[in-house]
């Protein structure tokens, strides 16, 4: 292949770093997303014109938290499951609502999984002691190998190598893991990336 022409094959890009989240079919808080199941006809509207908060989140005095971005795929295809849902119970009140609940169990306990982690690391809170400031110092670094890996994918697509991925295993909305590993880190793939990274240095 010529020096400098891209692979063509998509799947040679690692899934962490092909595009950015889609947006969201329409707006739905962290809390309303949390609730298709229940209510498939529900409708996360904001209290007042100008307003930040929804009706549920005023009405409960919490705080209207936004869906982490990259889950918008996932409640994109809940949401319009839900629609699909809510016809058909209008139609028929025997209408399966079984897949809906499965995929809003998946979906909520994914989201839920993501946050806990997230509180963990502490990056969004200010240090009030030692402890807390060590913890957001390594929820810092972990956003850094994050960067860090975004880098060497760009880095090795370029170099016609294929993706090194070690994202968090999670359920998929059938229950598999959905970012299961398309190639292990192995010592040979370990060290064409670093003759890649020594050559651009030269460079």
């Amino acid at each position: 292949m010529p020096r400098g022409r891209q692979p063509e094959a998509e799947q040679m890009i690692a899934p962490r770093s092909v595009a950015a989240p889609p947006a969201l079919s329409r707006r739905c808080c962290l809390r309303c997303a949390k609730r298709w199941a229940k209510e498939p006809d529900q409708r996360c509207k904001l209290s007042s014109s100008g307003s930040t908060v929804c009706d549920r989140c005023r009405r409960q005095r919490a705080n209207c938290m936004k869906v982490p971005p990259k889950y918008n795929e996932r409640l994109n295809k809940l949401m319009k499951l839900a629609d699909r849902t809510h016809t058909g119970l209008a139609r028929d009140n025997t209408f399966d609502t079984a897949p809906l609940k499965k995929l809003q169990k998946s979906f909520t306990a994914n989201v839920e999984r993501y946050m806990r982690i997230k509180a963990r690391r502490g990056i969004d809170k200010i240090p009030t002691d030692m402890n807390a400031m060590m913890g957001s110092l390594l929820g810092y670094m972990d956003h850094l190998c994050e960067t860090m890996d975004i880098i060497m994918d760009t880095m090795r697509f370029h170099a016609n190598l294929p993706p090194i991925v070690n994202d968090e295993d999670e359920e998929d909305f059938d229950g598999d893991s959905s970012s299961a590993p398309s190639e292990a880190p192995t010592s040979s793939s370990l060290s064409s990336s670093s003759s890649l990274l020594e050559n651009h240095s030269s460079g």
